[in-house]
């Protein structure tokens, strides 16, 4: 091999190697910067995912705020209307009584007055009215006009039901003995 020759591989073998160069760093220029605009992307991607999943963060707890709210106003509902309840039981249960008292009185003063016109006309205890036990509730409603037939107080104008579900509702009819007047 002679010197031309020599040389002449030498610069092909420079020119080779120069061009390779320029040709990696026009590659690596182009890798870096589509790297770059990758990470570019991947991060504005990321950063949307964020917002968007913020969004849907706070929709879901402003729902769940909403259904916490809703909870404790029906929480609230339902302890007024349990209060209510009780109120009323209470006062129902206080007429019921009141007019169980003022009925019992009432029997019992019929009671002492059929006794005193059964020793004045001399009839027997045989013949005497049967005593009325006073009944056992199951359940009371008002009625819409409970003076028809009745002296009753206003007040007691309960029609009360007996405890016996065949008998929906205790009627107490006592009759006066002819002869015999209205004080009441």
């Amino acid at each position: 091999m002679d010197a031309e020759s020599l040389g002449q591989i030498q610069q092909i073998v420079t020119t080779a190697t120069t061009e390779l160069r320029q040709d990696m760093a026009a590659l690596e220029g182009r890798l870096a910067g589509t790297i770059t605009a990758v990470r570019t992307d991947f991060t504005e991607q990321i950063e949307d995912a964020k917002r968007h999943t913020g969004v849907l963060i706070e929709d879901v707890l402003h729902k769940l705020d909403l259904v916490v709210g809703g909870h404790q106003g029906l929480r609230q509902q339902m302890a007024e209307v349990e209060a209510k309840i009780d109120r009323e039981a209470r006062e129902t249960r206080a007429l019921v009584q009141l007019s169980y008292q003022q009925l019992h009185q009432r029997v019992e003063n019929l009671e002492r007055r059929v006794v005193a016109i059964e020793q004045h006309l001399g009839l027997s205890a045989s013949q005497a009215l049967p005593t009325l036990e006073p009944p056992r509730f199951f359940r009371s409603r008002r009625v819409s006009s409970p003076r028809r037939h009745c002296s009753c107080p206003r007040d007691s104008a309960l029609v009360l039901g007996l405890e016996d579900p065949t008998t929906p509702y205790a009627v107490w009819r006592i009759d006066r003995p002819a002869g015999i007047g209205h004080t009441g």
